[in-house]
């Protein structure tokens, strides 16, 4: 069954019968271009011609109008397969069944994304603005429940790595003593691999022995968690003093939104430039097509870039990926400047307004010669790593094993110092904020505290990371829920005519971005707030002449017995 299909306003609900005497013999669609008939033999003409059919009784799926003949048939199937009873289709519905499997098949994926987005806009629209809400809860969330969270979370990683080590060596000991059959996990290739009676030894063994490193250093990390806790509670704090900061990301994302569209233009004019080398198509298709081409496309047009060009490209993905990075760094700079005044107020009340632009005012009057060398150097690093890439696959269609090998390790020793010039610059970015350095003096210093902290940074980093690991999720999962919530509630459809995959896809896009922005806010207040208090350990011993600046809950972890450089 073929018949013409257009777009409706709404599905039929009324199936037409031509030998009706009523008005369901004048049910029918027809193309955009024709008036249906007003008499039954005018309408019975035109559905004759195929400019005009007869409507059935639908439902909306997909946003296609499907016949409920059809699903009902379908329910039936179902239901009889469910007992291995046989069903063949009701006369009539196998060319409709025909048709609409045609039809959505050749509908496109694309056309689908569009109209459930178009659908949907306004719920996306609504969800972005409650991933906002959600995360500057979470901030106020975390300033009362910061401290049960990370408790709860080392004895959930206790109590789970020292279960999973019982649960192997328990079934090593079933299988090896008592000769019987293991507790399976519940899926049948793991417990078939598991019935491997060094291999369970090996496994309980090496859980075992991370349970009880876990257990030593957490028990030997007391202090310094609940130095991480409280460090986490004031990070939050000074956020919450400074609610404008929120709006940063927002700015930042806009700015490099801006820079990638103009470098994708930009790059996209010096990839077409260079010398037009004309060339003919008749000579690489077929001669039953080379006439048509011939009429439409006599020659081909091919760029034969100069080595000029092929060197722009070069010095313009460096320039990219340098300004890229340099407003990161000014970013960072911005936001440590502005939590940075926060701490090193002594009254927390009776500090200046608007921080933040205040700070952005000072990066951009003093440091921009600074956030330009720190963001070069990641710059240099990252566009080596581009040439490693692109170096090992071109030596992955050679099968060269040897030089696959040695690529391969250079591209994690430029990962690793990549990540290590990240994080010394976004602390040498924090002192810059502070005092003001240049760029390797502030690198220099940032470095020495560092190295005499060194396991309190690996504490309060894991710790943190954890923080905004767990906050991301959280924002992501409540937009989601407030997102479905609200398409099943606005939409009143039947589980099957729902179709929510495409716009909480977007959501999900959407509500992890802006929690990304947030929590790297959120992260630089940590590492700000850490940095400041090392400082403030070093260089002051809450003597009536050198004051500490922090807080009162923070003063906590310093030493009140010795006039020196406290010990935490």
């Amino acid at each position: 069954m073929d018949t013409y299909r257009r777009c409706v306003a709404g599905c039929p609900n009324v199936t037409a019968d031509p030998t009706s005497e009523g008005t369901e013999s004048l049910s029918v669609v027809c193309q955009y271009d024709v008036v249906p008939g007003v008499t039954r033999a005018e309408v019975a003409a035109q559905v004759l011609d195929g400019v005009c059919a007869y409507t059935l009784d639908s439902r909306s799926i997909l946003n296609r109008c499907v016949p409920d003949l059809l699903l009902k048939f379908a329910d039936e199937a179902v239901s009889k397969v469910k007992y291995n009873d046989s069903t063949a289709p009701p006369p009539g519905t196998q060319g409709w069944g025909d048709t609409l499997s045609s039809d959505f098949n050749a509908r496109s994926v694309g056309e689908m994304i569009f109209q459930d987005f178009y659908s949907a806009w306004w719920i996306i629209l609504a969800c972005c603005g409650i991933s906002f809400v959600f995360s500057f809860l979470w901030f106020i969330f975390l300033q009362y429940f910061a401290g049960p969270i990370v408790y709860l979370t080392i004895i959930l990683l206790l109590g789970s790595s020292w279960a999973i080590a019982a649960y192997f060596l328990y079934n090593y000991y079933r299988l090896k003593v008592l000769h019987q059959a293991l507790i399976g996990t519940g899926f049948g290739t793991i417990d078939a691999s598991l019935y491997n009676e060094k291999l369970l030894l090996a496994l309980g063994i090496t859980f075992a022995i991370i349970a009880f490193v876990l257990t030593i250093i957490i028990l030997c990390s007391g202090r310094r968690i609940r130095l991480a806790v409280q460090i986490i509670k004031e990070a939050a704090r000074a956020l919450h003093a400074m609610p404008l900061i929120f709006v940063f990301p927002i700015f930042k994302y806009a700015v490099l939104l801006g820079v990638m569209a103009g470098f994708v233009w930009i790059f996209a004019l010096l990839s077409t430039s260079g010398e037009i080398v004309a060339s003919n198509l008749t000579y690489t298709i077929r001669n039953e097509t080379a006439e048509m081409v011939e009429q439409h496309f006599p020659q081909g047009k091919a760029f034969n870039g100069t080595i000029t060009m092929q060197y722009l490209q070069i010095y313009y993905g460096i320039g990219f990926l340098w300004t890229y990075n340099w407003i990161i760094a000014i970013a960072q700079c911005t936001m440590a400047g502005a939590v940075a005044s926060w701490y090193w107020t002594r009254d927390k009340k009776t500090m200046t307004s608007f921080p933040l632009i205040r700070a952005l005012s000072r990066v951009i009057r003093y440091h921009l010669g600074s956030m330009a060398i720190g963001s070069l150097l990641i710059a240099l690093t990252q566009f080596i790593r581009i040439l490693i890439f692109q170096a090992q696959k071109r030596v992955k269609a050679s099968q060269n094993r040897a030089a696959q090998m040695v690529l391969g390790c250079l591209q994690c020793v430029f990962r690793v110092l990549e990540a290590f010039l990240k994080m010394l610059n976004k602390n040498a970015y924090i002192e810059i904020a502070v005092y003001g350095y240049s760029f390797f003096t502030a690198a220099r210093m940032a470095l020495e505290i560092l190295t005499r902290n060194a396991f309190r940074l690996f504490v309060i980093s894991k710790i943190g990371s954890f923080f905004i690991f767990l906050g991301k999720l959280a924002i992501c999962f409540c937009t989601l829920l407030a997102g479905l919530g609200m398409m099943v509630y606005f939409n009143h459809q039947n589980e099957m005519a729902a179709n929510y995959a495409v716009p909480l896809i977007v959501i999900l896009i959407f509500s992890y971005i802006t929690a990304s922005g947030f929590m790297s806010v959120f992260q630089m207040a940590i590492s700000t707030i850490f940095l400041s208090f090392c400082e403030d350990c070093e260089r002051n011993n809450g003597s009536a002449e050198r004051p500490y600046y922090m807080s009162d809950s923070l003063k906590a972890f310093t030493d009140k017995h010795k006039q020196e450089q406290p010990k935490v």
